[in-house]
């Protein structure tokens, strides 16, 4: 009897517990609402027993002994979201729970295999995409009717020179180049395949994703992809290209070019072309000609682009899908400016290439915000209207808030949750986020800039002075 009773002093006491905590967790998503939604979604989608058991199955040489890979990721989640300035900030913010020296947390990033932090980004981006699925607010395809995957490479800057046998090196040292894999239509990286050589070229790593090629998938590319390798290989799989030509691919004109209309940044027209490999292989393919109205910054005044797409598929609008490439461009840029992906301060290319992933798989979790966002408030209150720099800002201002709540409530309310039950969860903390608080700034057209004429031969001229007309030329001379 008396156990009995103690069990339920002890229930009660848990129950007032999680009721204390539910109080600050609802005051919580009303002041701060992307930060619970980003912590609420990595709870669950990036949860301790998926990425170590990612890590158990993929990792050759390591092992985890006295420090999780799980561990690990939470560190460098703090460095890439901006929540701290460094590895070793996010070490001592986190000290109380790791048994081991800042020494070997370092030798643990150092040495992450690349195929662990590739399986990082792609299980974890597969979880992310069964959510927005749920959410039911997928963009449209580039292509209707196909699924479409844009694929580009990202080499990374040159890193501090920490290293010993980097310090009496006066070239830029290269920690590695990255194929990323976007998906326009879930708004989402599918896959990062990292190289530790950063003198490789994107097309010799292109045979990795032959493997995740699936038959009737639409791969959008630049020229560094216009190789016989690549469009046979698509082919072989059942699957389409769009890429530009490069000058080096030599193409065999077969009919005069049919014109085909109009897109926004010029004339279209199409003919059909032969394709032929080293070793005599043949392929018949469609060459879309698109004149520019006005040259590339490169200077080029026509872009060719080469398919395998059926005549179904009009010439305009593959003409328009390829201009959707940029969008990789984009995450590459949001990447950069909104998060620390690229952390030269690490000299070891696993340590550059590990934090690189981390950082995309960050990148997804915005993007998973952003289908939130779209599912509470409808697609005309947020399409093309939600800035990345504030919903960043909100997420590393409000971090700390989300450590008021227990762990363990944030495990036990989210981490077994179905992909359509966490997204029923974010769209009731998404309601409580004010959307004029993260409107983009919109801006007129650029301007040219100003010749600066004035003062030309004078270091340095006094502002106020000018703001005042206290000051002219003649003055500053003498």
């Amino acid at each position: 009897m008396e156990q009995d009773i103690e069990g339920c002093e002890r229930t009660e006491l848990s129950l007032s517990g999680f009721r204390s905590m539910q109080t600050i967790f609802d005051r919580l998503v009303k002041k701060t609402p992307i930060s619970a939604m980003v912590r609420a979604a990595m709870e669950n989608i990036l949860s301790p027993n998926f990425i170590d058991g990612i890590f158990r199955s993929t990792a050759n040489i390591q092992s985890e002994r006295q420090l999780l890979f799980s561990t690990i990721v939470e560190v460098m989640c703090l460095v890439v979201c901006k929540i701290k300035p460094s590895v070793h900030a996010a070490f001592l913010h986190l000290e109380e729970f790791i048994d081991v020296s800042a020494k070997s947390v370092y030798n643990k990033i150092n040495k992450v295999e690349p195929e662990v932090s590739r399986q990082l980004v792609c299980q974890s981006s597969a979880r992310v995409k069964e959510v927005i699925v749920e959410l039911d607010v997928l963009n449209e395809s580039p292509i209707p009717g196909y699924k479409v995957r844009i694929i580009d490479g990202n080499h990374h800057p040159a890193s501090h020179h920490r290293l010993g046998v980097l310090r009496d090196v006066a070239a830029a040292p290269l920690p590695g180049l990255s194929l990323v894999v976007y998906d326009p239509v879930h708004g989402v990286v599918l896959d990062c395949l990292p190289c530790e050589d950063g003198h490789k070229q994107e097309r010799a790593l292109i045979p990795e994703i032959f493997n995740e090629i699936e038959p009737g998938t639409v791969w959008i590319a630049d020229r560094n992809f216009c190789t016989c390798a690549f469009m046979f290989e698509l082919e072989l799989h059942k699957a389409f290209f769009v890429v530009r030509r490069h000058s080096l691919t030599c193409v065999e004109i077969k009919g005069p070019p049919i014109a085909c209309g109009r897109v926004a940044t010029g004339t279209v027209s199409e003919q059909p072309v032969e394709v032929t490999d080293v070793n005599g292989h043949r392929r018949s393919y469609r060459m879309i000609t698109l004149v520019l109205d006005k040259p590339t910054r490169d200077g080029d005044l026509q872009i060719q682009i080469l398919t395998n797409l059926p005549e179904s598929v009009s010439a305009l609008v593959i003409t328009v899908s390829y201009r959707s490439r940029w969008k990789i461009e984009n995450v590459n840029l949001e990447l950069m400016k909104h998060f620390a992906s690229e952390q030269t301060s690490l000299g070891n290319p696993p340590a550059t290439l590990f934090a690189f992933c981390v950082s995309i798989i960050a990148f997804n979790l915005v993007q998973l915000v952003h289908a939130s966002l779209r599912a509470a408030h409808g697609e005309e209150a947020t399409a093309d209207k939600i800035s990345n720099y504030y919903l960043a800002h909100a997420l590393q201002d409000g971090w700390e808030s989300t450590h008021l709540i227990d762990e363990t409530f944030w495990i036990e309310k989210y981490s077994s949750l179905t992909p359509k039950q966490l997204a029923a969860e974010l769209i009731l903390i998404a309601k409580n986020v004010r959307l004029s608080q993260f409107r983009k700034s919109k801006r007129g057209p650029k301007k040219p800039p100003t010749p600066r004429t004035r003062f030309r031969d004078t270091p340095h001229v006094s502002t106020y002075k000018l703001l005042n007309n206290l000051v002219d030329s003649e003055e500053i001379k003498s």
